[in-house]
């Protein structure tokens, strides 16, 4: 019986342990630092060109969301060089326990000053 408690106990505190380090790294996390990240990985998996010219604000609780101003998306290579995407606003927000059970409860979807140029060569493809 002594032996089962220290488990629990000791199972107890490291499961606190690790409660801790994920809401102190939440707490400290500034996604401001990952903008030339983030517009990398756009550019590898899109060819695309990606510029994150505003702040980054991320919530958690209850909703999951996610605010960006100034945000460019550039065109398909052969389209130009307009953007294809241009907002100086966009708000998403989603509810976060849901998405835990693979259920996606959307709570706001924004955009203000948006401008998106759809385009098609003589090809007959689609820049989106």
């Amino acid at each position: 019986m002594k032996m089962l408690f220290k488990l629990f106990v000791w199972t107890l505190a490291l499961v606190l342990i690790l409660v801790l380090a994920v809401v102190v790294a939440v707490a400290t996390m500034d996604p401001n630092n990952y903008k030339g990240w983030i517009a990398d990985k756009v550019r590898e998996e899109t060819g695309r060109s990606l510029a994150l010219n505003g702040p980054i604000q991320l919530t958690w609780y209850p909703w999951l969301g996610l605010e960006l101003s100034d945000l460019t998306l550039g065109n398909a290579p052969g389209f130009g060089n307009e953007p294809f995407f241009h907002t100086d606003y966009a708000k998403f927000r989603v509810k976060l326990i849901p998405l835990f059970h693979q259920q996606y409860l959307v709570d706001t979807i924004q955009f203000k000053g948006t401008v998106v140029n759809l385009a098609k060569n003589k090809e007959g493809v689609s820049n989106w």
